[in-house]
């Protein structure tokens, strides 16, 4: 099989027609758990579990360009939301792991691995207010990792990949997932959002967005102390850069 490099976390290989995926376990994992295979039945992609690794056919697609204009953002954003429409959650879903994760391997002061060790301006508040949020309104499974390689594009819409941070959760986290991980403006960001959902609380979204970066943006310096891989240095000034922005725009 032939190693594919686009995977950050996780030995991915390609032979032929399937697609190999092998999970690499580290205390993040551990602590955030794994819902992939759920995620996958979701999204209609037939898999085979074998030991830590998941096996699958290789979809025929388009990559995602993060560059594209506004208008394909908001042609996915109410394809995703005509997705999260169709789904019936089942009963024995679980919470994504941020709360775990967040608290006992990326957090101040007791998280294992750490930056600083204090609280960021509001990062607190983003948190104890969008883990309030994880469990209110409208509730889906979420996918949580809408980066540019997760979204295959296919002639009759769109595919999600890799699952693999996915639970059940408010909306607004697939819907903050998507527009943090895009290089656009706040207001189109709003655009995007409103989108969705045009009776969106824009308030909130910003909240789950702020925590969603910080969230990120403490992964990324873990996986950075931890590899000594620069890409992870890479991600985590990115992901500094839009927190502070989504700071400077509350303000």
């Amino acid at each position: 099989m032939k190693k594919i490099k686009n995977s950050l976390s996780n030995n991915v290989y390609r032979d032929g027609d399937r697609i190999k995926k092998e999970y690499i376990i580290d205390s993040f994992k551990q602590a955030y758990g794994n819902q992939e295979d759920e995620g996958l039945i979701i999204a209609e992609i037939p898999f085979d579990l074998k030991g830590n690794s998941i096996e699958m056919d290789y979809i025929e697609h388009e990559p995602w360009n993060n560059y594209v204009e506004l208008e394909e953002n908001i042609k996915f954003i109410k394809w995703l939301r005509s997705e999260h429409d169709k789904q019936e959650v089942s009963n024995y879903s679980e919470f994504p792991g941020f709360y775990k994760a967040y608290l006992n391997i990326l957090n101040p002061p007791q998280g294992k691995f750490r930056k600083v060790m204090k609280w960021w301006p509001h990062e607190e508040g983003f948190f104890k207010d969008a883990m309030k949020f994880l469990q209110e309104g409208k509730r889906v499974f979420l996918h949580n990792d809408l980066v540019e390689g997760n979204i295959l594009v296919i002639p009759n819409g769109y595919k999600l990949i890799d699952w693999e941070y996915a639970g059940v959760g408010n909306v607004l986290f697939d819907v903050a997932s998507f527009v943090t991980e895009r290089d656009i403006s706040h207001e189109d960001a709003e655009k995007i959002v409103l989108a969705y959902d045009k009776n969106t609380n824009l308030d909130d979204f910003w909240i789950i967005a702020g925590f969603l970066q910080a969230f990120w943006s403490r992964w990324a310096w873990y996986k950075y102390i931890s590899t000594q891989e620069e890409i992870y240095k890479t991600i985590y000034d990115w992901k500094i850069d839009a927190y502070n922005k989504i700071i400077n725009s509350q303000n």
